[in-house]
């Protein structure tokens, strides 16, 4: 990609023509990574004290390059700071900066998956999930071109996984159903609470549905989450904690933060507090932007007579975040055309450090 690039970037950022391998080259990749930094220690928003400047040569095109420090996270982080100037520019009306943004964006996350490839997830979160965006911010036509360019970005899916995936959309209806029509959960006490008729009929739909996505695609780590959790509301906690655990194992970060904070449920559900407190500490180590999970271990202390590490467990959450929360089971149904707003804010939460 070699493109002039609108960079947002802090005052005093030098120049961006220099040549590669120099000195000046050298501290202007440094200041950008300084920037991108920022935004993964700040939040949403990329820096307040920002300055619109034009690249002769892509500062992207460097970090993708580069070695060392930047990783498929940093990377990502970087794909999320060009994502949110991007529609910050649509939002404002600026669409041809914008543009150059997205493919900086697109770029970089592009580089991350090949950096590792779990990222590929990532990626398809974020080309399903923009093109909302932009749609919805009044630019169909820069929505359409996102779609188009993105469609082969990944390789195609072998067969297996498409059906996988329809099955799994398929179960994932069936599971909101089911959270439609009746109470599925609560805090949890030493018996489940009692499931409504008609939504145990939901969950066993959305439960086989997920059952053949496991089938088509063993690897489908949100279908075994989401199969876990439904056990797990159907009081069968041995068959929940074995899809759950393989959930666990993914590198996904709020797929393993749900799947560890599940698991915590059912162990607590049998009474096995040792093993549910380290779950939900270990979601906490997983995702310490959650709330669910911290809110899970504290209760768990007041059941047990801690009442005071119970306070010490919210009162480290909210240090730890620095007013930063987001609870990876809002997005937990959704999906990006539906919830593309949510999805956003998750992917930006998993930038973050």
């Amino acid at each position: 990609m070699r493109v002039a690039i609108p960079l947002l970037f802090l005052l005093g950022l030098p120049s961006l023509s220099a040549v590669p391998g120099t000195r000046q080259a050298q501290d202007e990749l440094a200041a950008y990574r300084k920037v991108v930094d920022e935004y993964r220690d700040g939040g949403s928003a990329p820096p307040a004290n920002v300055v619109s400047l034009t690249a002769e040569v892509s500062i992207v095109d460097r970090a993708i390059a580069a070695d060392g420090e930047w990783t498929a996270d940093a990377l990502a982080a970087a794909a999320m700071l060009h994502t949110d100037v991007a529609l910050r520019l649509v939002k404002t009306g600026s669409r041809s900066l914008a543009s150059p943004h997205l493919d900086a964006a697109a770029a970089l996350l592009r580089a991350a998956v090949a950096r590792a490839p779990e990222r590929e997830e990532f990626l398809q979160r974020w080309r399903n999930t923009i093109p909302e965006l932009l749609h919805a911010f009044g630019s169909p036509e820069m929505a359409g071109a996102l779609r188009t360019q993105s469609s082969n970005w990944l390789p195609e899916p072998l067969p297996e996984r498409v059906a996988a995936r329809a099955a799994f959309e398929a179960g994932v209806t069936s599971e909101i159903q089911a959270a439609i029509v009746g109470r599925l959960s609560g805090a949890p006490v030493r018996r489940a609470p009692v499931v409504p008729p008609q939504a145990l009929w939901e969950l066993k739909d959305a439960a086989r549905y997920f059952e053949l996505a496991l089938t088509k695609d063993p690897d489908h780590v949100e279908a075994a989450l989401h199969l876990g959790r439904v056990r797990v509301v159907e009081n069968r906690p041995a068959d929940a904690e074995r899809w759950l655990r393989v959930a666990s194992r993914t590198r996904t970060r709020r797929v393993r933060y749900l799947a560890e904070l599940f698991l915590g449920v059912a162990a607590e559900r049998q009474a096995r507090y040792d093993d549910a407190e380290r779950l939900y500490r270990a979601a906490i180590d997983t995702f310490r932007w959650g709330q669910s999970a911290p809110l899970a271990l504290s209760h768990l202390m007041m059941r047990t007579g801690r009442e005071r590490e119970a306070e010490d467990v919210i009162a480290a959450h909210f240090q730890s975040t620095r007013g930063r929360t987001l609870e990876p089971m809002r997005t937990y149904l959704a999906m990006p055309d539906t919830e593309p707003g949510a999805t956003l804010d998750q992917l930006r939460a998993e930038v973050w450090r």
